[in-house]
């Protein structure tokens, strides 16, 4: 059996592209390896969606799990494997023939999406389930976090935070000088999630789970991403003798997500004061991909939005965002179990025609799949230009 892979990312790079290699892996459910009954294992994971979603395949005899039962998945070559997946079953389904038992996985933040906040001591659910009273972001993320019993496998410290420090305040009263009856920020009817992707674009952080921890840390630059251990830099290369890249699947440029005019509503009805103002920013101007004058309006409110500073900030931090067309790549390359999103990636693409590139891309999103019989191991990366497509 294949050892846990502790090394360095170029060690694992090693281990892909050495000359006599097999694939490795190891699943374990409810902490009882399942290995030998896997067929097949696929991963997905983008921005686009809350969690990481495995889904196993596996022989029949290895039944008599139900929801919630928990699953561990290292993936990797020879030696060397390598964790990829922390989470909770979903759904089991069973079919046949042939016989396979598909058990869909998602990780440890499901219980955040999956936590309704609802207060019922009263029939009209008017009583807030919880206020956040002049709180650090931060503390209230983890606070959200410990609400959803994010952090408990099977110890209350199994799953670990790394939460970044941030300048934010969450229900500051200082914010509401001379509001009556202010209390803070009221919590009620809404799931765990949105309040952590309120918080979140407050101080354009972002959140997501991988192995045992989970994070929350802005995201902006090539130096800069969420998961910092280990954090490789990948080379997508067709040209060299090795050639990670199998396949260039597509190339899309797209202005279909471009606002150049930026209208944001906060708390009490704050709009941005000085929306020409260099200081902070110009919300609306001329677009190349548009004719002169022509505005495109992107509105977005939020109740965090509760100071003239921050309702100005925002309107700069999602016009720089928007303002742009995107670009994104699709390559499938080798199966790679320790690539991960916002990962930079440098694609060198040639003797493609109109596919061919050589610039700095993001991992926005990845599609995993590694076959034990017959033995196969991919992994469909998708790439954005555009700083990581945010």
């Amino acid at each position: 059996m294949a050892t846990d892979y502790t090394g360095t990312p170029a060690s694992m790079i090693a281990l892909m592209q050495a000359s006599r290699q097999r694939l490795a892996h190891k699943v374990t459910i409810d902490g009882t390896d399942r290995s030998d009954n896997v067929i097949s294992i696929n991963r997905e994971w983008s921005w686009g969606q809350a969690c990481q979603v495995c889904t196993l395949e596996l022989t029949t005899s290895a039944g008599g799990y139900s929801p919630d039962s928990k699953v561990e998945v290292w993936e990797g070559y020879n030696d060397g494997i390598y964790k990829t997946f922390t989470g909770m079953v979903d759904v089991i389904e069973q079919s046949g023939p042939p016989y396979v038992l598909k058990l869909r996985c998602r990780d440890m933040l499901k219980r955040v999406v999956d936590n309704f906040l609802a207060d019922n001591s009263d029939e009209t659910f008017k009583t807030p389930y919880h206020t956040f009273n002049n709180i650090q972001a931060e503390t209230a993320i983890q606070w959200l976090l410990d609400n959803s019993y994010a952090h408990t496998w099977t110890t209350a410290s199994d799953i670990t935070y790394s939460l970044a420090t941030s300048s934010y305040t969450v229900g500051n009263p200082t914010s509401h000088t001379g509001e009556s009856g202010y209390a803070g920020y009221d919590v009620n009817l809404m799931s765990a999630m949105d309040v952590v992707n309120e918080i979140s674009k407050s101080v354009s952080f972002y959140m997501l789970a991988w192995q045992r921890k989970i994070y929350w840390a802005t995201y902006n630059t090539a130096s800069t991403a969420i998961i910092t251990e280990n954090a490789p830099g990948w080379n997508f290369t067709n040209n060299d003798s090795y050639g990670d890249i199998i396949k260039v699947n597509s190339k899309t440029a797209s202005d279909e997500r471009l606002r150049n005019k930026i209208v944001v509503y906060g708390y009490g009805g704050l709009k941005p004061s000085v929306p020409y103002d260099p200081t902070y920013g110009i919300y609306e101007q001329d677009s190349a991909y548009r004719p002169a004058g022509y505005r495109q309006t992107a509105i977005v409110t939020s109740l965090m939005y509760d100071t003239q500073g921050l309702v100005d900030w925002a309107a700069n931090d999602i016009y720089t965002k928007l303002s742009i067309a995107t670009e994104y790549i699709s390559l499938t390359v080798l199966g790679n179990p320790i690539v991960r999103l916002g990962d930079p990636a440098n694609v060198v693409i040639t003797n493609a025609g109109e596919l061919n590139t050589n610039a700095l891309y993001y991992i926005y999103g990845l599609r995993t799949h590694m076959g034990v019989n017959p033995a196969s191991y991919t992994t469909q990366v998708t790439l954005s230009k555009n700083n990581g497509g945010q």
